[in-house]
């Protein structure tokens, strides 16, 4: 595809190329996934690099992405790298994994069952952050104790069950979001981590 530009110049023009979006940033499909494991309902963004339509041969390294509410406009840019000559990236697919539902609203506290691991002992640091909030009237002693309820029921064993279970890259596949992936038998940690090819 080409435009052509009016320099300004009555005697001067100039055709420059140009690219749809998707071949600059490649493009994400969203939909939403029910885990079992968890007993929630996800959001998955699925962002392929600008080559994957052009590569039908090649299998493509899949890289999970937690908090995908709050990172995916500042991770799914990035496939933009993976054509960039002067700092290539390998092409990879991101699967960014966020909440939906009511639990999209309030991801920054949903996300602790998620991502810490049963049993962790609450740092002492996270508590004296609420005796603050509730000293300052910032969070109510009522909320303060939720929170804390909620740290010590945390299920990242089920969260990373969710991941490598397949069942996230099967619906991928069936959504046509993904058609190549890399076979992994590795388990991809839970905070974003590449599956690299085995």
């Amino acid at each position: 595809m080409s435009e052509e530009i009016n320099t300004g110049d009555q005697h001067e023009s100039a055709t420059v190329a140009t690219m749809a979006v998707d071949q600059v940033f490649g493009s994400t499909q969203y939909f939403e996934l029910d885990s079992t494991s968890v007993g929630a309902r996800f959001a998955i963004w699925v962002t392929t690099s600008p080559t994957y339509a052009q590569d039908e041969q090649v299998d493509y390294p899949v890289l999970y992405v937690t908090d995908g509410n709050f990172s995916l406009g500042q991770t799914a840019p990035l496939a933009v790298m993976q054509s960039d000559l002067l700092l290539p990236i390998t092409p990879y697919l991101q699967v960014t994994i966020g909440y939906a539902g009511a639990d999209a609203q309030d991801w920054g506290r949903v996300r602790n069952r998620d991502l810490v691991p049963p049993g962790e002992p609450i740092p002492p640091a996270m508590r004296g952050s609420l005796e603050a909030a509730v000293e300052n009237q910032l969070m109510t002693r009522a909320d303060a104790d939720a929170y804390l309820e909620e740290l010590s029921n945390t299920r990242a064993d089920a969260f990373l069950s969710f991941i490598t279970d397949g069942s996230t890259r099967r619906s991928a596949v069936a959504t046509g979001s993904l058609r190549r992936v890399t076979a992994c038998s590795a388990t991809p940690t839970v905070a974003c981590s590449p599956c690299t090819p085995c």
